[in-house]
């Protein structure tokens, strides 16, 4: 079928360098010397959670984000971007190394008894943050996911600033001003908005919530949870359409608190000399394949996110259909705010858009599945999925593989796996080499962490 997914050759012979082996460069003193403006603000915002399609600009039918579409309409959307994994860690740690989880190593590893089961970011992969820091960019993160995003996975690195908030999006976008003013020259800042993960932000407009206990969004993910994964039936359609409608005006919670950080930084006239970049780590499931929530699999629920990108100035949309991942994002970024500077950065990141097949991972899941009675013996399992020719291949560990045509089947109702033998060994082929190529990551051996009662 003309499927291609395999990573161009020299992107698998590169080996990881630490960051301190490299020359080191200015790129505030480059461009005086050269007599040129200083390099553009770059904005990273990360949506915890949002799935593309219950956003406006993404054809969904309500309209969840009116300020995001207003954004969108001024910026180059991207229509199929994939995150690397259906959670946090691994996704953030692709969205700062342009590395596959098989590359850079924070993924979940396989526990039997209640721990912390999740590598740390390998020390030996350098950062956007880190690069952009060694080139004269301030650099700071305002971050509202504070348990998989805390310094002890690695995903600090490179930043001078680094705070932990779990507020909600106004407030995040407040925080985000002043951390701007603050300072002088070109700025790297990574915001992590949250209001869009449990328990979803469904405040009314003045900050409050209406809805009695029972109807608690944690209430309602729990109660669906049960149906779905633990009962193993489908989600009763009252409690579905109530779940949906939280999610949904959590989202529409959230385009506010956005909307108040494009006023703040039109009015400080900083549209026209940043890039600005949206996108998610991960989506949400609603029963679809028996699942809830997210973490758990890899179908396109959780792994079709939104990527929406401002270069400084832009006032014309412009839709992009071509494959995007999360990997390719911070070649994305410095590619377009620092193109004459890229022989710096071409090594530390190897993957951009088009030079190699489009990948996603689970490793496992999150503690509280895998260890459950039901659930966890489905979740036991890595899952690697290859995408390409309109086709997406899932190798799963146990054995367990499938194949969808995304065109004919976006909902991936109808596996293909088993009906050609010779493409089924060609793609469970190219995967094996891929998770064994000179780029794949030594397994640490650190133990499982155990979780104290506040975590």
């Amino acid at each position: 079928m003309g499927y291609d997914a395999a990573p161009p050759a020299a992107a698998t012979t590169i080996t990881l360098r630490p960051l301190q082996l490299l020359a080191p460069f200015c790129l505030l003193a480059l461009c005086a010397c050269r007599g040129e403006d200083p390099p553009p603000n770059i904005i990273l915002i990360s949506l915890d959670t949002l799935r593309a399609d219950h956003l406006s600009c993404y054809g969904y039918g309500k309209d969840t984000s009116p300020r995001l579409d207003a954004f969108a309409a001024g910026a180059t959307r991207y229509t199929a971007c994939r995150a690397t994994a259906p959670w946090t860690v691994p996704t953030h740690a692709s969205l700062f190394t342009g590395l596959h989880p098989f590359e850079h190593g924070a993924h979940s590893f396989d526990i039997t008894v209640l721990a912390d089961n999740v590598h740390p970011l390998d020390d030996a992969a350098p950062t956007l943050a880190q690069v952009l820091a060694g080139g004269g960019y301030r650099t700071g993160a305002i971050v509202a996911n504070q348990v998989y995003l805390a310094p002890e996975f690695g995903l600090d690195r490179g930043f001078d600033d680094y705070e932990l908030s779990r507020v909600r999006a106004p407030e995040l976008s407040a925080r985000a001003a002043t951390w701007i003013d603050a300072g002088d020259g070109p700025f790297f800042l990574f915001l992590n908005y949250l209001d869009t993960h449990r328990p979803y932000n469904i405040a009314g407009p003045d900050g409050s919530e209406d809805s009695a206990p029972s109807e608690h969004p944690s209430v309602l993910l729990d109660q669906l949870h049960e149906q779905v994964m633990v009962e193993g039936r489908a989600p009763e359609a009252e409690l579905l359409a109530q779940v949906i409608e939280q999610y949904d005006r959590s989202i529409s919670n959230l385009d506010a608190g956005l909307g108040q950080l494009f006023t703040s930084l039109a009015d400080r006239g900083l549209l026209a000399n940043s890039w600005i970049i949206v996108t998610s780590d991960h989506g949400e499931y609603f029963g679809e394949h028996g699942l809830v929530e997210h973490s758990k699999d890899v179908y396109e629920e959780a792994l079709a996110v939104p990527l929406i990108v401002r270069a400084p100035g832009q006032v014309q949309g412009e839709v992009v259909s071509a494959p995007i991942s999360s990997v390719d994002i911070p070649r994305l970024i410095l590619g377009g705010a620092l193109p004459a500077h890229s022989a710096h950065w071409e090594v530390l990141f190897p993957h951009a858009q088009g030079n190699h097949g489009v990948l996603a991972q689970n490793y496992f899941s999150r503690p509280i599945d895998l260890l459950h009675p039901t659930i966890g013996p489905r979740l036991r399992r890595v899952r690697t999925v290859l995408y390409g020719d309109g086709y997406k291949f899932i190798h799963s560990s146990d054995g367990l593989h499938e194949l969808f045509d995304l065109g004919a089947d976006p909902r991936e109702s109808n596996n293909l796996y088993g009906q050609d033998a010779e493409r089924d060994a060609e793609l469970r082929g190219e995967v094996q080499a891929l998770l064994a190529g000179p780029r794949a990551h030594a397994p640490s051996n650190a133990e499982p962490r155990e979780l104290d009662p506040e975590r």
